[in-house]
């Protein structure tokens, strides 16, 4: 922790763009779910946030704070990172993979990276009607 905030799993920050990328990288600025357990992100300068993809950032390319999932959010999103990573206990057990295709959303990161944004848009949303309404 950078001594600026406390970062907790399922926080949800604006990620500023990266100074480079190669290949599929992503360097555009995003919102990012962080994903890495909170005894690292206590003690690391680095965190792993979601962005569509994977990815491990300095937090001092931490953003505006935007929200945080909830439980049940944050269980689809562990579900989607096991079986992307193919820690599914169902991938061990040798369950065939249309079974856990049914288990799992097709597009993994599409699905967390929509969290995010529809978070993202529900704050907006409510700083313009604050600010509609003459409270800031």
């Amino acid at each position: 922790m950078t001594g600026r905030f406390k970062i907790e799993r399922g926080d949800i920050f604006y990620v500023t763009k990266a100074p480079v990328s190669t290949g599929s990288e992503q360097i555009a600025g995003r919102p990012g779910i962080v994903v890495s357990n909170d005894e690292n992100n206590a003690h690391s300068t680095t965190i792993e946030v979601v962005c569509e993809q994977i990815t491990t950032v300095s937090v001092d390319r931490l953003g505006d704070y935007i929200g945080k999932c909830n439980t049940e959010e944050m269980n689809n999103i562990d579900r989607c990172l096991l079986a992307s990573m193919g820690l599914s206990s169902c991938y061990a057990q040798g369950v065939p993979h249309k079974e856990i295709e049914s288990l799992v959303e097709r597009d993994l990161y599409k699905k967390m990276y929509e969290i995010a944004v529809s978070k993202l848009a529900n704050i907006s949303t409510q700083i313009g009607m604050i600010e509609r309404n003459g409270k800031i």
